[in-house]
């Protein structure tokens, strides 16, 4: 696999979400966090369906300051990989909402069908949460690109003027016909004189 390969994956969005997801993930279960789901059916429904709902409900919900902070801070960490890999808006925004709607969107799925009265109870109580989430990583997918974009532009006009300023600095004019020459040669391909040697510094003034 050639490098264009390697870069083509890397920037893939399945792999830019699995990098993603796998991070956020690690970074949770690393402080044993854990949402508390109170419901009573809970206990009632099979071991997997239990299991699916706790581990998405322990990606994106809090009880706590602690947990608020646990949550938000993985999200915004996460959060900048799409940015740093695209570093354009546009993909990194779409890339953390493809992250944030699908463990929401599972959660609630899972939650409304096999835990109703609980659904009934506490969504919009987790949903404004969810909404604040998106909201912080929305920020962070335009804001910080966009601010990113104006750095890397104003360097490059930077340089671009460096190198303008070197051209001219090494531009050359035929003392006898007026010719010019991007650096000084030892004849002058107008007239064909032999140029003089000087200093590189007088010989290199032009005025205009």
């Amino acid at each position: 696999m050639g490098k264009e390969t390697y870069l083509k994956v890397i920037r893939s969005k399945l792999f830019v979400f699995i990098i993603q997801i796998s991070i956020l993930g690690l970074i949770i279960f690393s402080f044993d966090y854990t949402f508390p789901i109170e419901s009573p059916y809970l206990n009632v429904i099979t071991r997997q369906r239990r299991t699916i709902i706790q581990l998405l409900g322990n990606l994106i919900l809090y009880d706590d300051l602690d947990g608020l902070v646990l949550i938000y801070g993985s999200w915004i960490l996460v959060s900048f990989i799409p940015v740093l890999i695209y570093r354009e808006p546009r993909l990194a925004f779409s890339a953390n909402i493809k992250l944030i709607f699908f463990p929401n969107f599972f959660f609630y799925v899972f939650v409304y069908k096999y835990l109703a009265t609980y659904f009934e109870q506490y969504f919009w109580n987790l949903f404004l949460r969810t909404l604040s989430l998106f909201a912080i990583l929305a920020i962070v997918s335009l804001v910080i690109p966009y601010f990113y974009d104006r750095y890397r532009k104003k360097k490059e006009s930077i340089q671009t003027l460096d190198l303008r300023k070197i051209a001219q600095k090494n531009k050359y004019k035929c003392p006898y016909c007026g010719t010019e020459f991007n650096s000084k040669p030892l004849y002058c391909y107008n007239c064909s004189r032999k140029l003089p040697i000087e200093s590189i510094n007088e010989d290199k003034k032009i005025k205009i």
